[in-house]
């Protein structure tokens, strides 16, 4: 059998071209799944490559709460103050919250240091409230001098930072420094300014700093407008022992609001449930005698009885003597 042999190349001879094949080309024959294999390799080691530089971890973020799987320190080798821990405000502040709640403090803390340094309230709120912790869970009384000293300048240092949030607006900041200045932190109590902070975290929203700040604007401040007013918005928002504040505030400065069976409805329940001796002054002093004799007199000497208030007893002991007399000019009358 006869076979073409290719031709041959001597050294240094030009390589001779190949003879054209008559016959039409052939399709190229489709390339099998094992011929694909390597490439499917590259690719899935390519998408591995780029999660790797874009963050290996999946987020799944709904408006300002974000929930991260893994964990973010894997994906900081380097020391807790590098530069790449987070670009802006909004995203420090998350890798902040996200931080604390796993517990990689030392990230928490360089997050909200950079939140705070551009410009995020919240920043310094968690930076001012990391430190102040921090320093509480130090405290002991055995410690020395130096020791008990170097707490007390890192609680004031936290607590400017609060108040730095508070200053910048943020509601739970005001009430903290509420807290703080009411007690809470011996080192600077001070309960006007409390009031103040409860009065400014009422303005806010923050309804539990509502009571406070109208007791602090009525009875320390003598501001019953002010006074007024925060408790027809905290009574708006449904708390009943506001709305008793409302009803007596409205007597205070003469004001029309609220419409008078809603103030009786409210002084009632005001001594009736909260025992507030204002409430039963006025209640009892706007009731007819004529009427409800009884009923009168009952919550005028309740009043006196909460408060030991010279007005008080002084009007109740005057109502007793006042139906007592009548009861004696009708035992007296002549009948029929």
């Amino acid at each position: 059998m006869n076979t073409k042999e290719p031709p041959h190349e001597t050294p240094g001879d030009p390589p001779l071209p190949a003879a054209p094949d008559p016959r039409p080309a052939a399709e190229a024959p489709s390339r099998s799944q094992s011929s694909r294999a390597p490439e499917v390799v590259k690719i899935g080691f390519a998408l591995a490559v780029l999660a790797i530089i874009f963050g290996g971890s999946l987020r799944n973020c709904e408006g300002d709460s974000v929930n991260y799987s893994g964990n973010y320190g894997e994906r900081y080798s380097e020391a807790a103050d590098d530069d790449e821990l987070c670009w802006n405000a909004a995203d420090c502040l998350k890798k902040a919250r996200v931080y604390s709640r796993t517990g990689e403090t030392a990230y928490a803390e360089t997050a909200a240091v950079k939140a705070c340094d551009l410009g995020s309230s919240e920043g310094c709120y968690m930076l001012g409230q990391d430190i102040i912790n921090k320093a509480l869970a130090e405290n002991d009384e055995d410690q020395s001098k130096s020791a008990r000293r170097s707490i007390r300048d890192r609680l004031w240092k936290g607590a400017a930072k609060v108040q730095e949030s508070c200053i910048a607006g943020y509601p739970p900041a005001c009430e903290a420094m509420a807290r703080y200045t009411g007690g809470e932190l011996s080192i600077m109590k001070n309960p006007a300014r409390s009031g103040q902070y409860h009065t400014q975290a009422c303005e806010l929203e923050v309804l539990s700093s509502c009571l406070p700040a109208i007791e602090f604007q009525w009875e320390q401040k003598k501001d019953y407008k002010k006074a007024w007013e925060l408790s027809k918005r905290h009574c708006a928002s449904g708390n009943r022992e506001a709305c008793v504040y409302y009803a007596i505030l409205a007597e205070n400065i003469q004001s029309q609001e609220p419409a008078l069976n809603d103030r009786r409805r409210w002084l009632r329940a005001g001594c009736d449930q909260y025992r507030i001796p204002g409430a039963c002054y006025l209640f009892g002093f706007r009731t007819d005698r004529d009427e409800a004799p009884e009923e009168r007199l009952k919550y005028l000497n309740e009043a006196c009885a909460l408060s030991k208030n010279d007005k008080y007893c002084s009007l109740a002991e005057k109502e007793k003597r006042i139906q007592e007399g009548r009861n004696d000019a009708r035992m007296i009358a002549p009948q029929g």
